[in-house]
């Protein structure tokens, strides 16, 4: 009797373990994507040593308290918006378009005259109810983009830095034949600026064209940080010109299965020059649920990221 009661318990001790394994098996194939279509093995392409370099100066992100402290300070801007008087932000100013003649005070004359109106500027800057982002720019450093194209990704990139406030972490990467992490994950703050501008001016258009490499690199940061926020974004800045052509799509998407980045992450593109290949840059954007763009000049620069 005690033998057999023995061997009922160890019969359900092992389904019971045959279940969780189940189990676990299950949760593993739901958290992790499924593989493209088209899915090949990428050749792998990183340094290693470079990226530890770079992960160890990450910035942290902002513990709880300095959040609640800026979200006091947003509150407070808020209220100030709803106070807002347009008078206080809007001159009105009458000219007469001629030099008017009275020939008596008793004599009413009537004076044409312009009106002109000056604002005072506005703030550009993203909605501050926002979540914090961390973003990862891929830029093409291609020599297809040198000249006006690296120019235009130039004033790209600062008006990012304009517009991002420094809850924001942003890490930049170039390509050409080989890619290199210019930033690590660095907050969009006062000490940062002047080492993210001098980074953004090294894009200057030279070499080949490697896409497939920026994106791994900026996949692996975004795989390895050790602090996250809670908006993770990649945005790829290109002409699209490539020498997998078509296929490099796929090639992102396989990249992006290999990787398995449990995070919820976009990827936006970006296409500069009339030359541009849209069909490729947009396919890339859907692996990721993310948009194409087309940069046709500094205006589109400031319709985009409002998007």
């Amino acid at each position: 009797m005690g033998e057999a009661q023995s061997k009922s318990q160890s019969n359900k001790t092992e389904e019971q373990e045959k279940n969780q394994q189940k189990n676990q098996e299950k949760l593993s194939s739901s958290s992790s994507q499924s593989k493209p279509k088209n899915y090949k093995k990428i050749q792998t392409c990183i340094n290693v040593d470079q990226f530890q370099k770079m992960l160890s100066r990450e910035d942290p992100i902002l513990d709880q308290e300095q959040i609640k402290q800026q979200q006091q300070q947003e509150q407070q801007e808020q209220q100030q918006q709803e106070n807002f008087n347009v008078q206080d932000f809007i001159n009105f100013k009458l000219v007469p378009r001629q030099n008017p003649v009275k020939l008596s005070n008793k004599e009413k004359t009537t004076v044409p005259v312009m009106i002109s109106m000056e604002t005072q500027a506005a703030s550009e800057e993203l909605p501050s109810n926002r979540s914090p982002i961390d973003l990862v720019c891929v830029i093409d450093d291609s020599g297809s983009m040198s000249g006006t194209k690296a120019k235009l990704v130039r004033k790209s990139l600062k008006y990012l830095l304009k517009i991002l406030n420094d809850k924001d972490r942003i890490c930049l990467i170039t390509y050409d034949n080989n890619a290199k992490v210019l930033t690590p994950f660095l907050r969009n703050s006062e000490n940062n600026k002047q080492e993210l501008k001098n980074a953004i001016q090294n894009v200057q258009g030279r070499g080949g064209t490697q896409t497939i490499t920026g994106i791994e690199h900026g996949l692996w940061m975004m795989k390895n940080r050790k602090q996250k926020n809670p908006v993770t974004c990649m945005f790829l800045l290109s002409d699209g010109v490539d020498f997998q052509g078509k296929q490099l799509s796929d090639n992102v998407a396989s990249l992006i299965y290999d990787y398995q980045i449990k995070e919820q992450f976009t990827i936006n593109t970006y296409g500069y020059g009339a030359d541009h290949d849209p069909d490729v840059l947009l396919n890339i954007a859907k692996q990721k649920g993310g948009n194409f763009y087309f940069i046709e000049n500094l205006k589109k620069v400031s319709d985009w990221i409002w998007r």
